[in-house]
């Protein structure tokens, strides 16, 4: 087993961005752990539009190498997440379930996002 950490640092040109309320935001923290046919990525700080393609671009590579048959992603330690970081959820387990891959991915849910989605269900007439 393998365990790979990936730590987003801000360059001059992109500085750290505001989370709500203008505070500034934790960069993303992304560890991923690879077994023989399963794959863990934990998430740690801030999952938003800024960060969102890094998670993106982890699953991606996983799916593309075809060892993985299950990715699990642990968002338990998520500090903040907005909508991109929702959608980039939520397309992960869209992208590897395209064309021929056999391929699962399963979401362990943190504080944030269950925040998160416990502001839409007051919504949830509106869009059924």
């Amino acid at each position: 087993m393998t365990s790979t950490l990936y730590p987003v640092a801000h360059t001059p040109s992109q500085p750290p961005h505001a989370g709500t309320a203008g505070m500034p935001t934790t960069p993303l923290r992304l560890n991923i752990t690879r077994g023989r046919r399963l794959a863990l990525i934990v998430l740690g700080g801030d999952l938003d539009a800024a960060t969102a393609p890094r998670l993106t671009g982890a699953v991606q590579q996983l799916a593309d190498s075809g060892l993985y048959r299950h990715v699990t992603i642990d968002a338990s330690e998520i500090r903040f997440i907005d909508l991109h970081g929702l959608r980039a959820l939520d397309d992960n387990v869209r992208l590897v379930t395209r064309g021929r891959r056999r391929m699962t991915v399963a979401v362990i849910p943190g504080p944030a996002l269950l925040r998160l989605r416990s502001r839409f269900e007051g919504l949830q007439g509106v869009w059924t």
